[in-house]
């Protein structure tokens, strides 16, 4: 069996920065569906979820007091090591509008280094479109159409980092 490597081999960075990085990630996605301005969950957005070796989860204390209440940021985060997602949907009229989206963005993406990793429907399931960004370990999920309320359809969009260390771990 292979030994889980220790989260001391992962890189630092701030939540603030890789919380922006996911956000504008998932905008540029978002964008690149070409959908105009689509109607959006309102309860989606920036999460961070721990990561990484569990035995080694370390709590971080910051030392110096923050400008604003840490709790009330969507990137506030008090353990090392931690990752970000976005997690939300778009709203559109059809399957068809769905499957036209993914497939105007799956261009649009590969064009600008994203790579496609996956594009497919399995048999009686939903669109499943798997990308990965040109930044190492950033990527997203798509999928559509999954049922809205009503007669709406939704594409749905998960945006995720790499696992990285708190960088005031040290100080914890």
């Amino acid at each position: 069996m292979d030994e889980v490597p220790g989260n001391d081999e992962l890189p630092v960075a701030h939540p603030r920065m890789v919380a922006g990085k996911v956000d504008g990630m998932a905008g540029q996605i978002k964008e690149g569906l070409g959908l105009g301005g689509p109607v959006e969950s309102k309860t989606g957005g920036i999460n961070p979820l721990p990561c990484g070796n569990g035995a080694d989860r370390e709590e971080v204390r910051r030392t110096d007091p923050p400008d604003t209440n840490p709790y009330l940021q969507p990137w506030f985060v008090d353990y090392s090591p931690f990752m970000m997602t976005v997690n939300t949907w778009v709203s559109v009229r059809s399957e068809a509008e769905a499957t036209a989206a993914l497939t105007r963005l799956s261009e649009r993406l590969s064009g600008t280094g994203w790579r496609i990793t996956a594009f497919n429907r399995p048999a009686g399931g939903t669109w499943q479109l798997r990308v990965a960004a040109p930044e190492k370990g950033y990527g997203a999920v798509l999928e559509a159409p999954i049922a809205g309320e009503g007669t709406e359809q939704r594409i749905g969009l998960d945006v995720s980092s790499p696992c990285f260390r708190h960088p005031d771990e040290e100080r914890a």
